[in-house]
């Protein structure tokens, strides 16, 4: 059975990330940083061979995934939209700056932690078990998947946390614009290990070149633990 290797990006800026508004899931576009960042991703993930390339069906992670894609040696990889990877639905929360979640709390339409978990493990199990299953596939096989932050997120902290995947201790801090996690199934999706959580090294090395900007850290889906998870998964993503 093969490794299999899921490179979970979160999308590039939009205006709504600069201005700290509640996106959930309104469809809203990158910005022009946001594009430069998509484009920097394409060009330091073109030495990775995707296979598979998964993506939110919402603009800002579809474009993010194009970049991606679009660098690819040889073309012809398949984009897959897939509104699994979605933000989490905030209900009323939506279009409203980040502030009024502090003062009212997360409304009662929008979509429960718990739903959101069981929708994060419910594509994991479609998308990526199956492949660290085949036996008809090649001993290494990349996946690329473009999210959001709660997704990410709640995926990675809670789902595979559920499932007693290493190297969570290891990580933990916001997940920026454009940050890049890696996980490394093996064994059937029986054992897997997180080598990479919310890395921007891609932007801060291109920063010493003068052409990018400090990551704000208003803009970042702040992880640490269940008292704070409410908070967490709608920081403005």
């Amino acid at each position: 059975m093969p490794i299999v290797n899921v490179y979970i990006v979160r999308h590039g800026e939009t205006v709504e990330n600069a201005k700290g508004i509640i996106q959930g899931q309104i469809d809203t576009q990158l910005n022009e940083l946001g594009r430069t960042q998509a484009e920097r991703l394409g060009e330091v993930l073109s030495g990775v061979r995707f296979t598979h390339a998964y993506t939110s069906d919402l603009s800002r992670a579809r474009d993010t995934a194009q970049a991606v894609v679009d660098r690819q040696p040889g073309g012809g990889l398949e984009l897959v939209p897939d509104s699994g990877l979605r933000e989490r639905y905030l209900g009323d929360m939506e279009g409203k700056h980040g502030s009024s979640m502090r003062r009212a709390g997360v409304p009662a339409n929008a979509e429960s932690g718990e739903a959101l978990l069981a929708r994060c493990l419910a594509w994991w199990d479609s998308a990526i078990v199956p492949l660290a299953r085949s036996k008809d596939i090649p001993s290494t096989v990349n996946v690329l998947a473009v999210s959001h932050g709660a997704w990410i997120g709640t995926m990675v902290r809670l789902g595979l946390a559920s499932r007693n995947y290493r190297g969570l201790d290891k990580f933990g801090g916001p997940l920026f614009n454009s940050s890049i996690t890696i996980v490394r199934v093996d064994e059937g999706g029986k054992k897997g290990e997180i080598i990479k959580y919310g890395d921007i090294s891609h932007l801060l090395l291109a920063k010493k070149d003068g052409k990018w900007e400090k990551p704000d850290a208003n803009n970042a889906d702040v992880l640490s633990n269940e008292d704070d998870e409410e908070r967490r998964a709608v920081s403005g993503d």
